[in-house]
């Protein structure tokens, strides 16, 4: 019997990959971010799910509350999305939105909207980006945020043993009003016109850090 518990134990961990973020904005610590990979069965198939959990800590959620939950299930053989939720709260608005499977398409539930085939969402982009060798990462990709349509060119750089990823959003199908007109604050900030986005990646294939500008806004997102 322990001998068991221990290959389930260690299957467990294997199958986990668990981060955790520090967000600041001017150098002030405001929120934390969890990351957790995790292999799992989804509709009798093996895929990964990518959990991305937001919030802000008790300094700034006397100031500004939030507390968010992403979940993006993906194939992990094509990156495919096959299936992505979100609970999101802050001061004044609250959002959810899940997708549903009908007849092998991906399409938000109560619309008509389908996630197309071989796009990425910022989430499951960051995950391609920490398991691809920087050779073969690509520098254009397709990429889709709650109805919006997205090219995604990725300039890449080396550092020492760090890689660097630059990554600058051009909207491909400007007639299509987003599912959420009011979305969250994550989302609304990292695909803001005019911004500067800024990953990288460390030998361990692991997200050192994050960063965001736009304006006189700065904000870094550091591994813990």
């Amino acid at each position: 019997m322990k001998k068991y518990l221990i290959i389930l134990i260690c299957q467990f961990l294997m199958s986990n990959n668990i981060m955790k973020y520090e967000i600041s904005l001017y150098k002030i610590p405001m929120a934390e971010v969890t990351i957790n990979y995790q292999n799992i069965f989804f509709e009798n198939k093996e895929a990964m799910s990518l959990s991305f959990k937001t919030h802000t800590n008790k300094f700034a959620s006397k100031i500004f509350k939030v507390n968010n939950d992403y979940e993006t299930i993906i194939d992990p053989n094509n990156f495919n999305i096959l299936s992505f939720k979100k609970n999101t709260y802050q001061p004044g608005l609250s959002n959810e939105l899940n997708t549903i499977n009908q007849n092998d398409n991906i399409i938000y539930a109560n619309t008509n909207i389908i996630i197309p085939k071989n796009y990425f969402n910022i989430f499951s982009l960051l995950y391609y980006l920490t398991i691809t060798p920087f050779e073969k990462v690509r520098s254009n990709i397709k990429l889709e945020r709650e109805g919006l349509l997205y090219n995604c060119i990725i300039k890449k750089s080396k550092r020492k043993a760090l890689y660097e990823y630059e990554l600058i959003f051009d909207l491909t199908n400007k007639e299509q009003a987003p599912i959420i007109e009011n979305t969250d604050m994550f989302t609304w900030a990292i695909f803001k016109d005019n911004s500067y986005k800024k990953i990288i990646v460390d030998k361990n294939k692991k997200i050192k850090s994050c960063v965001f500008t736009s304006g006189l806004t700065s904000l870094k997102a550091n591994l813990k």
